[in-house]
């Protein structure tokens, strides 16, 4: 298994859009509960499996892209065919509307 020592600027590449950081993300970095200050300077030179670090980061990208869905960046839900083959009125979809369908 491979290792990465933390750093601070790994530590800033996986905080959220208002700087902070979640509780699974302390938990991957080794605190049972969010710490108070000083905790970065436990953190640093300490290692941490590559696999847990891309966990770090990803937790980053899930979170992003719930404020995005939140401020209407992007659609809530990108509708698919379902079993009985009905086609996506995809003009009510973009349009904010509820999700209408029509059968073939």
């Amino acid at each position: 298994m491979d290792y990465i020592v933390w750093t601070d600027k790994m530590i800033h590449k996986g905080a959220l859009a208002a700087g902070t950081w979640s509780k699974k993300q302390f938990r991957i970095m080794g605190f049972k509960k969010i710490p108070r200050s000083g905790w970065k300077s436990k953190v640093i030179g300490t290692r941490v499996s590559a696999q847990d670090y891309n966990k770090f980061l990803a937790i980053k990208h899930i979170r992003k892209d719930k404020l995005d869905r939140k401020r209407g960046l992007i659609p809530e839900e990108v509708p698919k065919e379902d079993k009985f083959k009905r086609k996506i009125n995809w003009d009510y979809v973009y349009n904010g509307q509820t999700n209408k369908t029509s059968i073939n």
